[in-house]
């Protein structure tokens, strides 16, 4: 008689998800680069959808001097999220219900905007100034108003009271 299959573990909650999160901007934050772009690497397999697996992996990058590797990182989740867009737009995502499927909406939008905010430093901090500019008003195009937008307008220079960001970082 065969042994019977192992239950499946129950599916993470949003809290197991936010407490992943944490530790892996905590790895980020002591420096413990490995740790964080595996942490990070989980969650990009768990919320492909999101944004903040990708920033979180770049933002270890950025902290490692590696801008060339976040510039990587947020590119691919770029690339996923419109996927994700498209799919949405063709009526691919099942919905419970208007309301639900306005908030994924919105939610996909916001991390689309933010990805592309985050993806222009990158590519800033890569001294490719004119793809930089070019994300970066990618993100405005996406979500005029909210945090990537200010992001976006704060590096290009737009409505601001600071300078623009030189377009060759030392």
């Amino acid at each position: 008689m065969p042994l019977p299959e192992p239950p499946l573990p129950p599916p993470l909650q949003p809290d197991d998800i936010r407490l992943l999160s944490d530790v892996g901007f905590v790895a980020v934050a002591a420096g413990l680069h490995r740790q964080a772009v595996d942490t990070f690497a989980v969650l990009q397999l768990l919320r492909p959808h999101r944004a903040f697996p990708y920033i979180g992996e770049a933002s270890s990058h950025f902290n490692e001097g590696q801008p060339e590797e976040a510039e990587k990182v947020l590119r691919r989740g770029r690339k996923l999220l419109e996927q994700f867009a498209v799919g949405a737009k063709q009526g691919t995502t099942a919905a419970e219900s208007p309301v639900r499927e306005d908030a994924a909406t919105a939610q996909l939008k916001e991390d689309r905007a933010l990805l592309a905010a985050f993806h222009g430093l990158a590519l800033q901090l890569s001294h490719e100034p004119s793809r930089a500019s070019q994300a970066l008003r990618q993100a405005l195009d996406i979500e005029p108003d909210g945090a990537a937008a200010r992001i976006a307008r704060t590096m290009l220079g737009l409505g601001t009271d600071s300078p623009p960001l030189p377009s060759n970082p030392i």
